[in-house]
């Protein structure tokens, strides 16, 4: 059971990590140059709740809790139809995962969901609600109650999220918070009854909600990279001969990039830190560069310009490639750990900040 929760926790990163939820910045004027457009009063208000989300000084406490709930609650009830409502949702559902992640804060994550489980319960009583108020609170509500199952993976918890889920997707216009809700589903339907989940991918190819479809699909995916250990066989960039059958019995990392993702340039340093402290030890990682064929020079400018050592995968086809559809590359950078029998660690891309941990405890690092 401990290394369920493990599993679902690392699932969980990966799907929701940490999100800047600040207002976007203003268009560019006839000249190039940044213009600044007036803030609405959801960017305001969603600025409020940012801040308040990512105050990493401020003490970890109910008060706070209360502070950090009241402010996304009052977005969602005043602008459920933004097109961040749904980021918002997931940073409240999520917070306890996310924020209280530190030895001395894990005990307060219960005490985050209990909190919160709470207050959406105040809403969803309320009266005098908008239509799209009452879907948002049932999509958190839905979110919530997915996390709940992660805390305690057991089938009770899994049929009571599943019910959120139905509730929501019987209200008017819930496609915009659907997928994500079937999406988190499906990821811990894989790990309480994996026999049922991937024939419940195959019922959902026929969802009447098109992204719920896709989704499914792309689960699919992954459901078939997961039988087996992992095949990829090509020529890197600079000549190299790459075989991931010949890697058996080392750790494998295959980080999906550009040049022009930003931070691009300290993220290979970082990647490197860790590929230094264990390529002895049976770790290695490829470069796989998602950027048109036009840029393949670029790739190359800035492969060698930061020495990066490890050999480079180009297709030429961005995030639109074989390998790219096999794993449900989408955004960028991602990162996939494959053990040494070859299989997928995980099951899906894992958060770069756990990296370094997952690739020590593979290789037995204490």
């Amino acid at each position: 059971m401990k290394t369920l929760r493990l599993l679902c926790a690392g699932l969980l990163l990966a799907a929701f990590f940490p999100l800047a939820l600040t207002a976007q910045p203003g268009e560019r004027g006839e000249r190039g140059e940044r213009k600044e457009r007036e803030k609405s009063p959801a960017d305001l208000a969603l600025d409020e709740f940012g801040k308040l989300v990512n105050d990493r000084q401020a003490k970890q406490d109910q008060a706070r809790f209360q502070k950090i709930i009241g402010a996304g609650m009052k977005f969602l009830v005043d602008y459920p139809t933004n097109r961040r409502a749904l980021e918002v949702i997931n940073q409240l559902a999520t917070y306890g995962q996310t924020n209280l992640r530190e030895k001395s804060l894990v005990p307060l994550q219960a005490a985050w969901l209990s909190l919160l489980e709470y207050e959406v319960l105040g809403y969803r009583l309320k009266e005098g609600l908008s239509d799209d108020t009452r879907m948002a609170i049932a999509a958190l509500e839905s979110a919530t109650s997915g996390i709940r199952v992660r805390a305690a993976p057991n089938k009770e918890n899994l049929e009571l999220y599943r019910e959120k889920i139905d509730t929501l997707a019987a209200l008017p216009g819930s496609g915009r918070f659907l997928e994500s809700q079937e999406r988190g589903y499906v990821e811990l339907l894989r790990y309480i009854r994996p026999a049922a989940a991937e024939a419940y991918l195959q019922k959902l190819l026929e969802h009447s909600d098109k992204k719920v479809a896709t989704m499914a699909r792309e689960e699919l995916n992954l459901v078939e990279v997961n039988k087996a250990p992992f095949e990829l066989k090509f020529t890197a960039m600079d000549g190299r001969e790459v075989d991931l059958a010949q890697l058996r019995g080392k750790v494998v990392l295959l980080w999906f990039w550009s040049p022009k993702t930003k931070d691009s340039d300290k993220m290979h340093d970082g990647l490197r830190t860790v590929r230094d402290n264990y390529v002895k030890r049976g770790f290695e990682v490829i470069g796989v560069a998602c950027n048109k064929e036009s840029e393949r020079e670029a790739v190359a400018k800035f492969v060698k310009d930061n020495r990066v050592a490890w050999p480079q995968y180009f297709d030429g086809q961005e995030t639109k490639g074989e390998l790219t559809t096999k794993l449900n590359v989408h955004n960028l950078p991602a990162a996939y750990l494959f053990d040494q029998k070859g299989m997928l660690v995980g099951g899906r891309a894992i958060a770069m900040d756990r990296v370094d941990g997952a690739v020590k405890k593979l290789l037995g690092v204490k």
